[in-house]
């Protein structure tokens, strides 16, 4: 894994700085770019089923909501056998990853943080809710990176505070299905 258990005592405190945007800055020119990315990209959104793209053919185009002639890609719709093949996917997966401990469980999601913090998929993801979404290019920031990225780092920190093996609770983890009659 590429971090270790004493990357945990590392946390950050407090919230994710929100960049400034200023004209001319930095900033400005790599969201510039990366919305001039995001519109050619032309996303074809699959479906993921345990590690395998699974595209139906039946497709809905992927707009924004200020320009619906912007067309920036499109999604698969998935089928009721699909969707079953993904849930005994998810349910196949969660036993072994049960089994990790604690610390190999948040180190992708504390290097996933990282990486939307300091690298280019901020730009990227603030690009793509701006267009996804018609924000601003500081509320994108503040709503999708910065949150994004507090509360990866906060979940990580609660899952190593939650109890003595490490393990989510019960009650705050919405990940756990419910198996008592209706």
């Amino acid at each position: 894994m590429t971090a270790p258990a004493a990357r945990t005592g590392l946390f950050p405190i407090g919230p994710t700085a929100p960049r400034q945007f200023a004209p001319g800055s930095p900033e400005r020119a790599a969201t510039t770019a990366a919305l001039a990315e995001v519109r050619a990209a032309g996303y074809d959104v699959p479906n993921l089923i345990g590690s395998q793209e699974v595209r139906t053919g039946r497709t809905a185009p992927v707009v924004t909501p200020h320009d619906h002639g912007t067309r920036i890609g499109q999604v698969h719709y998935a089928s009721q056998p699909d969707v079953a093949a993904a849930i005994d996917a998810a349910l196949a997966a969660s036993s072994w990853w049960a089994r990790l401990p604690w610390e190999e469980r948040v180190a992708p999601f504390l290097r996933a943080a990282d990486m939307l913090e300091y690298g280019p998929w901020r730009d990227r993801l603030n690009a793509a809710t701006m267009l996804e979404l018609s924000k601003t290019t500081y509320q994108a920031d503040i709503d999708a990176a910065c949150e994004t990225v507090d509360f990866s780092r906060g979940r990580c920190r609660a899952c190593g505070t939650s109890s003595s093996t490490g393990r989510w609770r019960a009650s705050s983890s919405r990940s756990r299905r419910s198996t008592s009659p209706a």
